[in-house]
């Protein structure tokens, strides 16, 4: 998608996912657990506080390099809840709030 104030060329917003640590906060905004995709293992949630804004471009070839390794996609009731994520997190930075 192309967002506006990042140029003409499509762009992509990622975040991260990492394992919950006991003992540990954590952003409670998406929840994952093992078997909601096959690359999740443990429970794990969705990394809000330092989103990224990436040139499509970019993330092709740094696929295509071997840089950065292409997963099989989400289902869409897993990416349904990362994307209403967006929306309940109180880490996600509000520059990128604005542009949702």
């Amino acid at each position: 998608m192309k967002i506006e104030g990042y140029g003409p060329h499509d762009q992509v917003l990622m975040v991260s996912v990492t394992s919950v640590k006991p003992g540990l906060k954590y952003d409670d905004a998406c929840l994952l657990k093992a078997g909601d995709h096959p690359f999740i293992r443990h429970d794990s949630y969705v990394y809000y506080r330092d989103p990224r804004i990436e040139l499509a471009s970019k993330v092709t070839e740094n696929v295509q390099i071997g840089q950065w390794v292409a997963r099989e996609p989400c289902n869409a009731q897993v990416m349904a809840r990362v994307l209403d994520g967006f929306q309940r997190s109180r880490l996600l930075p509000r520059y990128v709030k604005n542009l949702l």
